[in-house]
């Protein structure tokens, strides 16, 4: 009975045990990648440089949101100095998206606030031209 009930103890404990051996490098792996992200994150959104893309946007218009799309951004090396291939990989496409991400919605303000100047331009110039003084 007392083998049993042993036997009964071992065998779970050993399968909890194997099972968390193999967990844990996963878990670690995941946790690295999620570090990657939050840092290329916070990094992209100091380099995107909204204010510039902003100004682009409403000078450029659809043209400048193209841009912003085709040229792709490169993350700093100093942040990928030393890490994994993973790291560095998660780290890249945060980055990239993150920069996109940002150039993408400055440059949509810029489009609408520079579209809405030209509007508001083109009304006071109709507004002028329409407007016709008689002279008796």
């Amino acid at each position: 009975m007392n083998k049993k009930i042993n036997y009964f103890i071992k065998i779970p404990i050993s399968l909890f045990l194997v099972l968390s051996i193999i967990a844990l490098p996963l878990l670690a792996q995941q946790s690295e990648t999620q570090n990657a992200v939050r840092e290329a994150e916070l990094q992209a959104k100091t380099d995107a440089n909204s204010t510039l893309w902003l100004f682009v946007g409403c000078l450029g218009g659809l043209l400048a949101i193209v841009i912003g799309q085709l040229i792709e951004p490169k993350p700093p090396q100093s942040a990928l100095l030393g890490k994994s291939p993973e790291y560095v990989a998660a780290y890249t496409d945060a980055y990239v998206k993150k920069v996109k991400s940002v150039r993408m919605n400055n440059s949509l303000i810029g489009c609408g606030i520079g579209t809405a100047a030209w509007v508001g331009i083109y009304v006071l110039l109709i507004a002028a031209a329409s407007e016709t003084t008689y002279y008796y």
